[in-house]
């Protein structure tokens, strides 16, 4: 009878310790499922952010002459990249709308131009150093 006791008892003991293994496992594999859903989101964040950048930095690069092929091409990647960004596709709607109006001047275009990197960079959040001023200088222009 002592036998028998002592075989349900740790037959019980190893059940016990069997549900307890599965719900450690349930749980961290939860963990983990939401763990790499966060990676996947913080990934495509980046990606983003990057595309973002790379954008920025082609206008920046080409803005002394803002009708060649790569200034152009960054210019019209921004509908693609920045659209989640009320601030930059308003500035650039502003700027289309200032086009399309006709009397075209340069110190006015070159303004709504430093409005769309303005809002880039701010969107981008690396805006703390960054000078209008700046903004509007080209070195070595042609």
């Amino acid at each position: 009878m002592n036998v028998t006791i002592d075989g349900i008892i740790g037959g019980a003991l190893g059940l016990i310790g069997v549900f307890i293994s599965l719900a450690y496992s349930m749980r961290l594999d939860k963990q983990n499922k939401e763990f790499q859903k966060q990676m996947e989101k913080s990934h495509r964040e980046y990606d983003l952010w990057s595309k973002k950048y790379d954008t920025l930095v082609q206008m920046i690069s080409y803005r002394y002459d803002v009708k060649c092929e790569e200034y152009s091409a960054a210019m019209n990647g921004i509908t693609a990249t920045f659209y989640d960004s009320k601030e930059v596709m308003d500035a650039v709607k502003k700027f289309h709308a200032y086009l399309e109006y006709g009397a075209v001047d340069s110190m006015q275009t070159n303004e709504r131009m430093v409005n769309i990197y303005a809002a880039m960079f701010k969107d981008l959040k690396i805006d703390q150093n960054v000078d209008e001023v700046f903004l509007n200088k080209v070195f070595n222009g042609k």
